[in-house]
C-alpha cells in the first residue's frame, strides 16, 4: 500500500518496455517485438551493439555495417529499417547486449506474410509461445519445416509439429 486511504498516492503507468536480449559474437538470428517511436533504422534497435566491419542483413539482400565513426548504415537503413514481422542475421565480432526501449508490436497489425521457399520470420509477441500456439493460424502443409538458429521441427499432417524446436520466443529469428 502506498499512501493512506485520505491521501492516496497516484501511480500512472504507460506500455512502454525496456527489453534486453544477449547476442552472441557471431551469427545471430534477430527480430524486434518492441516498436522504437524515434526510428527504424539500424541504428536506433541496435545501438548498443556492434564494432567496426559487424553487418546486419535481411533476406531481400539488403545489409548495414557498422563503423566506428557513422555506427549502423547501409541499404538496410535506406530501404525502410528494421520491421517487426521480419527476422535479420547480425554478425558480431564481439557479445553484445541489444537493449529495446519502446512500445510493444501489436501482432494483428504486422501479419507476417509466408510464401513458398524459406522466409525470415520476426516473432512479434511478447511472451515465449509453443510452436503449436505460435503457428496455429499459418495453416501448415504436410513436411512444412520452420527452424531456428539452433532447433527445427517439422510439420506432419497426423501429429502435428515434431522436432527439437519446441518453443518460439522473443527477439530471435525464423526460418
Amino acid at each position: 500500500l502506498i499512501g493512506k486511504p485520505v491521501d492516496p498516492i497516484l501511480i500512472s503507468c504507460d506500455n512502454k518496455l525496456r527489453i534486453e536480449y544477449s547476442l552472441s559474437r557471431g551469427w545471430n538470428w534477430v527480430s524486434v517485438n518492441i516498436n522504437n517511436t524515434s526510428s527504424n533504422s539500424t541504428q536506433s534497435y541496435f545501438h548498443n551493439v556492434g564494432s567496426a566491419g559487424d553487418e546486419i542483413k535481411s533476406q531481400e539482400s539488403v545489409f548495414d555495417k557498422y563503423s566506428n565513426t557513422a555506427g549502423w548504415t547501409g541499404t538496410l537503413t535506406a530501404s525502410g529499417g528494421i520491421k517487426p514481422e521480419e527476422m535479420y542475421k547480425i554478425k558480431l565480432s564481439k557479445a553484445g547486449i541489444q537493449i529495446l526501449n519502446g512500445t510493444p508490436f501489436d501482432a494483428q497489425d504486422n501479419p507476417v506474410d509466408i510464401v513458398a521457399g524459406w522466409n525470415w520470420i520476426g516473432f512479434i509477441p511478447q511472451n515465449t509461445m509453443t510452436v503449436n500456439e505460435a503457428l496455429a493460424s499459418y495453416g501448415p502443409q504436410n513436411e512444412d519445416l520452420i527452424k531456428s538458429q539452433k532447433a527445427f521441427s517439422m510439420y506432419y499432417d497426423r501429429i502435428g509439429w515434431v522436432g527439437s524446436l519446441n518453443i518460439m520466443e522473443p527477439g530471435k529469428g525464423y526460418m
